[in-house]
């Protein structure tokens, strides 16, 4: 049975004799040679030191040094196995490379062995652990290290909460291996390993070689591609590609689709059009792919129909083609040859002198025919009628010539326009009619311009014979004066408005 020795000295002896209640004392259970303050020696026993109780602190070393070590317990050789310092630090299997932590299991195997349980790393930064083949390093960049992120860029740079990181060391390689055979490498530079330092070359893709072998690294397949069904896909986008040939990047775009469900090939957006430009006299070619846009019209129907809104605009089939509404051209080129049988027309010149060209047009707005049809009552001459004052003149007319500064004809077209002035004529052509008896004299409406001149037959006339100015009801206001050009004669009679009646006077020299 264990001995119990109390920490408070009475007045009893514990190995010595003659000590007081206030002296300090050596002592020893079971040992006569004093080394410490209490030496504990069992010989054979099976404890050396064992503490019993129901409630409160069983032990306890508390001691008042600020460094080193304050409690330890050694080995046989006298090498702690576990350390407590002044500072905290706790120190286990510290020294000897013999020396196991075992959790769990009697037999340890290795420095730290846990065994029957899981290891678990908490913490709300950054939870790690950390491998460092230099126990005095304290440098990232040369430590393996396993986290998980609680905050943006932990670890590593554009890390996010919740990721998981495992980073090698900034100059080596992370090696992934099935027992002690590598498998796979991702190097400092990113570069990635197959099977150890096999990085491939540029250009190369891994390849895939069935459930039994490791994936390679081989050289794009430019010739053949992994291609699915999906015939329920109801949009799908064709790819292409930026050259006709070499290792390149596919593309595509929404705006261009594919209905694989019904076979539809179509332009997605508003405004969007195919453009076929090309060289080659066929570009669209019906029944036959040698053109450089073929479309071929199969079935029995053999037609092809162009739509705008809905509405059939043109077909062609078989026969050739047919436009539904108005075909607006600027201009029509080639020889013309495959014309004939659409306009019934041969090559020769239509309309000439005697002859004005006849077109026949069905009721599709189709020319079917053309003809000569000669012209009736034209005299074979082609020439213009001229009539004087409503008279036509004995020969037909084939050149009008206008002469007298007074006239002008222009017009380039058909239409030619005559222009008669009188604008700037200062003098006119008079005859001698001393014979006719009577002539009516001519008034202008204005003392100068063109303008008409007139006449009154029934008041005022000249007599030519006896020269003399006739009128049969002339009202005179004002003066009417006769002078002999010969002498200085004047005769004159004048009218006064105050008295209503004729002044006459008469001068001479």
């Amino acid at each position: 049975m264990a001995k119990y020795l109390s920490n408070r000295v009475r007045n009893f002896n514990i190995g010595v004799s003659g000590i007081t209640e206030s002296d300090t004392v050596l002592t020893t259970i079971g040992n006569t040679d004093f080394t410490g303050k209490v030496d504990i020696d069992i010989g054979s026993g099976t404890s050396a030191f064992e503490i019993q109780g129901s409630v409160g602190q069983l032990f306890s070393v508390t001691n008042n040094l600020t460094s080193g070590s304050i409690f330890s317990v050694n080995d046989v050789s006298g090498i702690p196995s576990i350390d407590v310092d002044a500072d905290g630090t706790i120190l286990l299997a510290p020294y000897g490379v013999t020396e196991f932590v075992g959790v769990g299991i009697t037999s340890p195997q290795q420095k730290l062995h846990l065994d029957a349980g899981t290891l678990l790393v908490t913490n709300t930064t950054a939870p790690q652990i950390r491998l460092s083949a230099d126990n005095t390093d304290a440098s990232d960049n040369d430590r393996t290290m396993l986290g998980q992120v609680t905050g943006a860029n932990n670890f590593v740079n554009n890390s996010t909460i919740n990721d998981t990181v495992l980073r090698g060391t900034s100059s080596g390689s992370i090696l992934f291996g099935v027992g002690t055979s590598e498998k796979l490498r991702i190097a400092s530079a990113g570069q990635l390993g197959l099977g150890g330092a096999n990085y491939g070359t540029s250009g190369q893709v891994i390849t895939s070689n069935g459930s039994s072998s490791a994936p390679t690294w081989e050289d794009a397949n430019a010739t053949t591609i992994i291609v699915a069904d999906e015939s329920t896909d109801t949009t799908c986008f064709p790819l292409f590609a930026t050259n006709a040939t070499g290792s390149i990047s596919p593309k595509t775009g929404s705006n261009f689709a594919f209905n694989s469900n019904t076979g539809t090939l179509k332009l997605t957006s508003a405004g969007n059009a195919i453009t076929i430009n090309n060289t080659l006299v066929d570009i669209v070619d019906i029944g036959n792919d040698s053109g450089a846009f073929a479309i071929n019209a199969g079935g029995n129907v053999n037609t092809m129909i162009v739509k705008s809104g809905g509405t059939e605009r043109l077909q062609i089939n078989s026969s050739g083609a047919e436009v539904t509404g108005v075909m607006t051209a600027t201009t029509f080129s080639g020889s013309g040859s495959s014309l004939t049988d659409l306009t019934g027309a041969s090559a020769a010149t239509y309309g000439d002198g005697s002859n004005v060209a006849q077109i026949v047009v069905d009721a599709n707005g189709r020319i079917t025919g053309i003809s000569n049809v000669a012209i009736s009552g034209g005299g074979g001459g082609g020439g213009v009628t001229v009539q004087d004052e409503g008279n036509p003149l004995s020969t037909t007319a084939t050149t009008l010539n206008f002469v007298g500064s007074g006239v002008v004809a222009s017009g380039t077209g058909a239409t030619k326009t005559i222009t008669i002035s009188g604008e700037g004529v200062a003098s006119v052509t008079a005859a001698d009619e001393s014979s006719d008896t009577t002539c009516f004299p001519l008034f202008a409406t204005s003392a100068t311009g063109s303008v008409a001149a007139k006449t009154d037959a029934s008041g005022l006339k000249y007599d030519s014979s006896n020269e003399r100015l006739e009128t049969t009801d002339v009202a005179v206001k004002g003066a009417v004066r006769y002078e002999n050009s010969g002498s200085t004669e004047r005769f004159e009679i004048l009218y006064n408005e105050t008295t209503d009646s004729l002044d006459f006077t008469y001068s001479a020299s």
